[in-house]
Order: C-alpha cells, then sequence, then structure tokens
C-alpha cells in the first residue's frame, strides 16, 4: 500500500515538474517573439478621408515613441498620353528618398534630363485607352510595358480641357476631336515593385502640377515607419481613434 502510495506522490511530482518546464518554455517563447518584435520596423500608410492633415500633426507624429520616418502624400489626378494611348490616374506624389518604392530597373538621372520622372508598376498601363476610348489590346499592352521604360509622357491636369486634333481624311475633312493633355513631358524613370498599377512622382512634381492647375495642396496621406511592434500598435489606435483610417 505504501508502495502505491509513493509511486502515486512520484507521479504527481513528474507531472507538475513536467508542466513547469512546459510553462518556463512557453515563458521563454513569449519573452523571445515579444523582444524580437520590439526589435523590427514596421510601417503603414494613414489615410484622413475627408479633412487635411495638418503640418503641425505631422511634427507631432514624429516625436511620438519609435517613429523613424514621417513622409507627407499627395494625391494628384492627372491625365497622362503615352504614345497616342492616354488615360487618367491618381497619381501618389511622395518623398522619393523616403518613401518605400521597391525600384526594379530605373534610368540614371542623365537619362531622365529635365523631364518629370514618373515611377510605375507592372500593371500601370492596363487602363489606358486610344483616342477612340477602346481599351488597350493585350499585344500592345504587352508590347509597352516590355519597353517602357525610357519613354516619354505628357503629363495633365486631370481637369485638362479638350483641345483638336486636325486628323484628316482624303478630303480634307477633321476627323474627329479628342482630349489631349496639353501638359508637361515627363519620362518613365522606374519600374518599381508592386500589383496595384498605381503612378509615383516626386513630392515636388505633384505639388508644382496641382499648383498649376490652381488646386489646393492638401495632405491626406502619410506614409510613417516605426521601431518595435508596442510602440506601433500604440500609434495605430492613436490614429484611428483620431478617424484616421490604415
Amino acid at each position: 500500500m505504501k508502495s502505491s502510495k509513493l509511486q502515486g506522490s512520484i507521479f504527481k511530482i513528474k507531472i507538475m515538474a513536467f508542466a513547469g518546464i512546459l510553462l518556463l518554455i512557453w515563458c521563454g517563447y513569449r519573452l523571445i517573439k515579444t523582444g524580437l518584435e520590439e526589435q523590427q520596423d514596421y510601417e503603414f500608410l494613414a489615410v484622413s478621408e475627408e479633412q487635411e492633415i495638418p503640418q503641425e500633426f505631422l511634427e507631432e507624429l514624429a516625436e511620438r515613441r519609435g517613429v523613424t520616418v514621417v513622409s507627407a502624400v499627395l494625391d494628384v489626378p492627372v491625365r497622362l498620353e503615352i504614345e497616342g494611348y492616354r488615360m487618367e490616374v491618381t497619381a501618389e506624389a511622395v518623398d522619393m528618398e523616403t518613401f518605400p518604392l521597391h525600384i526594379e530597373e530605373c534610368l540614371t538621372g542623365l537619362e531622365t534630363g529635365s523631364k518629370i520622372p514618373v515611377f510605375f508598376t507592372a500593371r500601370s498601363l492596363d487602363n489606358l485607352t486610344d483616342r477612340y476610348s477602346y481599351a488597350i489590346t493585350k499585344s500592345r499592352k504587352k508590347e509597352l510595358q516590355n519597353r517602357a521604360l525610357g519613354m516619354t509622357v505628357c503629363i495633365a491636369g486631370a481637369a485638362a480641357g479638350p483641345v483638336k486634333d486636325a486628323a484628316s481624311d482624303s478630303s480634307g475633312n477633321t476627323e474627329q476631336n479628342r482630349q489631349v493633355p496639353a501638359g508637361t513631358e515627363g519620362i518613365l524613370a522606374a519600374r518599381v515593385r508592386g500589383e496595384d498599377g498605381q503612378i509615383y512622382l516626386s513630392y515636388e512634381s505633384g505639388r508644382k502640377l496641382l499648383e498649376a492647375e490652381g488646386q489646393n495642396v492638401q495632405v491626406k496621406k502619410v506614409y510613417i515607419k516605426l521601431h518595435g511592434k508596442s510602440a506601433a500598435d500604440a500609434l495605430k489606435n492613436s490614429l484611428l481613434s483620431a478617424g484616421l483610417r490604415m
């Protein structure tokens, strides 16, 4: 009988010891995981749907715990024309030094010259249409994509008005009128990683385009990079409470 009780006690001690070891392992894992998370960088884009984000708010963000980068982003509605095709798109004007553009291939500064550098993704040309408003064909789009780097584009504000296209038939009659962006010369200067079809400009170029169109330069997006998961979670919650979305 005593032997049975002793064996039962030993078994309970072994179970408790095993449970204690598991608890220590779990606690150690959590500590390591938390430590690694606090050593990582986190980044996100905060967006205000309605109101402009004031400069004072951006300056306050830069002082928050863990924040290493605060970079304003402008939405710039533009009309682009590329070799007879055109599209209207809202380009994002960003700080090229701080915004995370993952460049796959690009031109040099000498190759772009005085033209506005335009950064594009693999799907940026998907919405091109011809002068009859027909969507670009797959074969033509593929051809343009293959040689897009270095191509000249015409950039105008989306509010640019119609101008005459004096295309005439053999009898000399004007064939049609079409929308042509009589704007600034740009160049497809870099292909960046992404599948969203976004177009990127430098912040300064975007600002000048908006001002040339008489539009207000309003910041409603901000790119934020910061160090540590706890700081990132705290800032996200604060921004969500302020009415911004991620």
